[in-house]
């Protein structure tokens, strides 16, 4: 009996439970453009440490990038000023004593957008918004000007029955053709 009561209240052994890696998650962060800087990420939810991570390529020639910084303990790669030729599949592994499993990443890289033909596109059109806004303006300014004239100029000269207005006066090519008009229409 005091065998049995020892067992009962002895502490517990520690676990010797080994756990092999879950199935990793891959991930990419940062832009994916070129000459960025991108990390892909690969994490492990479950599995008794130490994990250890591997990244390869897995296409075209399977060579991982000169700029690749690897980090096997945190799962990480860092690939700097990433090209299209960094472009492909990578493979990562997470590995402990009991067992591996992987995951796939698809990565593209992207030549980045032309900024210099948007920065042009830009100036072009604000320039084209100032050149009508300027037409705009002056046919404005042109119009308001041309009634202002028109309501300077528009008296008539009345003699007799008959009106000369300055459109008439525009038409008659001498001056001293109004006056015998002008004297005629008086006498009649």
């Amino acid at each position: 009996m005091s065998a049995i009561s020892n067992s009962l209240f002895s502490p517990p052994l520690p676990s010797l439970l080994v756990v092999r890696p879950s199935k990793p998650r891959c991930s990419a962060d940062g832009p994916t453009l070129e000459g960025r800087d991108v990390v892909l990420r690969c994490t492990s939810s479950e599995g008794t440490n130490p994990l250890q991570y591997t990244w390869e390529k897995t296409s075209d020639n399977k060579l991982l990038p000169a700029s690749a910084v690897l980090d096997p303990v945190g799962g990480t790669m860092n690939v700097r000023n990433a090209s299209t030729s960094s472009s492909g599949t990578y493979r990562c592994t997470a590995k402990n004593h009991v067992g591996m499993e992987e995951c796939i990443l698809q990565l593209g890289i992207t030549p980045p957008p032309n900024t210099a033909g948007i920065i042009a596109g830009a100036i072009i059109a604000v320039l084209l918004a100032l050149i009508i806004i300027a037409i705009i303006l002056f046919c404005c300014c042109r119009a308001r000007n041309r009634k202002k004239y028109e309501k300077e100029i528009s008296y008539e000269i009345r003699y007799g029955q008959r009106i000369i207005t300055p459109s008439i006066l525009c038409r008659i090519p001498q001056m001293h053709f109004i006056e015998q008009t002008l004297v005629h229409t008086a006498s009649n």
